[in-house]
């Protein structure tokens, strides 16, 4: 991400804007562009039927630390826009500094979602500093965040119950709207796109989405493959790893699987932006957070695609996967629970048509996209009034 990306600017502005009187509202998040993560609902909303009744625009931007230039510059955008609503994507500094901009703009109806806090990250790869400064964000920017906003909603039960949520956020929590998904047309079979990526129809094929950091549990995976294939003799298992990372955490992570590289049992793709279909070709998805993730688009996008998932049972995981029911949960940390879930569904295949179809079932009833449409019009027309 370059630099000029990082600083505030208007990512989308509604092509009717200012045609009729419809309320304008702007969503703040970070990296509008990005595939996955809150740039997801934005997208969900602002190309949705509600555009017909919104003016939408998106202000995208980046924040690390206190910076009093972006501040004024976020301020500067929001007081050109004049928006009604300023919904605002997240804490840490990114969202204190979009709620601080939009009170000093004047803004009347200030709308914060939390996907996660700082709180939650569990990475050891951090200086002194850093995890000082990780005090420092939970415990005063993020605090100043829930008390400068109008509203504040949640995406998971997990963190509206949150003690730290619910003491500073009061009377403004206006409670939880989950992240939702629809259930994808993938147009190529299985088949196909395995022989796009060099598969055979043999292979076991297993699959991860997101950070490329420690938090994701990417090194009790890489322990769990390990597994997997010497102790439990899958040797047609094969690990995809999809998503980006950087700096000593990542090159650890990259030397924690040089082993299985070399055997050719795990493959980096990157950051792709075809997930649907390599949740298509994949047999198992999992989702080895060692931190308590929210409500993970990813694990939605692999639920709706019929996709089998294996995930770490705490956070908001729970909340979208039930227990041998629509998919596996096993504790986190623990490689050993991992790899025997993993092998489970390796050598059971009608489990996995069986948990892959009852998670579809439940993505299809518990979180399509115009439930959360629908809560978060009512919100919108709530701050209106």
């Amino acid at each position: 991400m370059t630099e000029s990306e990082d600083v505030p600017h208007i990512a989308y502005k509604d092509p009717n804007a200012g045609m009729g009187t419809r309320p304008r509202i702007v969503h703040l998040v970070e990296h509008f562009d990005k595939i996955g993560g809150p740039p997801v609902l934005v997208r969900q909303i602002i190309y949705s039927p509600l555009a017909k009744m919104y003016d939408f625009s998106v202000i995208s931007y980046a924040i690390s630390g206190i910076s009093p230039r972006r501040l004024l510059r976020l301020k500067a955008l929001l007081a050109g826009l004049n928006p009604h609503i300023v919904h605002v994507h997240g804490l840490k500094p990114d969202g204190f500094h979009a709620v601080l901009a939009a009170r000093i703009a004047g803004i009347r109806g200030i709308i914060t979602v939390v996907h996660g806090s700082t709180g939650l990250a569990v990475s050891e790869y951090v200086s002194v500093r850093a995890r000082m400064r990780r005090w420092v964000v939970r415990n005063v920017l993020e605090v100043a965040t829930l008390l400068l906003s109008h509203s504040v909603y949640t995406v998971c039960d997990y963190m509206r119950n949150d003690f730290c949520i619910r003491a500073w956020a009061g009377s403004r929590l206006k409670g939880m709207i989950r992240n939702c998904i629809d259930i994808p047309i993938v147009p190529k079979t299985k088949q196909e796109i395995r022989k796009e990526f060099g598969f055979s129809e043999s292979d076991f094929l297993i699959l991860f989405v997101g950070r490329i950091c420690t938090d994701k549990g990417l090194l009790v995976l890489a322990d769990a493959m390990e597994r997997v294939v010497q102790e439990n003799g899958q040797e047609n298992s094969k690990l995809i790893v999809v998503g980006s990372g950087s700096g000593v955490e990542f090159e650890e992570i990259e030397e924690r699987f040089r082993y299985l590289r070399a055997k050719h049992k795990v493959v980096f793709l990157g950051v792709r932006n075809d997930v649907f279909s390599l949740n298509s070709m994949a047999d198992v998805f999992v989702l080895p957070s060692i931190f308590k993730e929210n409500c993970s688009f990813a694990l939605l996008e692999a639920s709706a695609s019929g996709l089998p998932v294996v995930a770490t049972n705490h956070g908001g995981n729970p909340e979208v996967v039930i227990n041998c029911k629509s998919g596996m949960l096993v504790p986190p940390g623990d490689p050993q629970a991992l790899a025997e879930a993993i092998v489970r569904l390796a050598i059971d295949g009608d489990l996995r048509m069986q948990l892959g179809k009852e998670g579809k079932e439940r993505v299809k009833a518990f979180f399509p996209v115009e439930k959360m449409l629908g809560k978060t019009n009512e919100l919108y027309q709530e701050l209106l009034r």
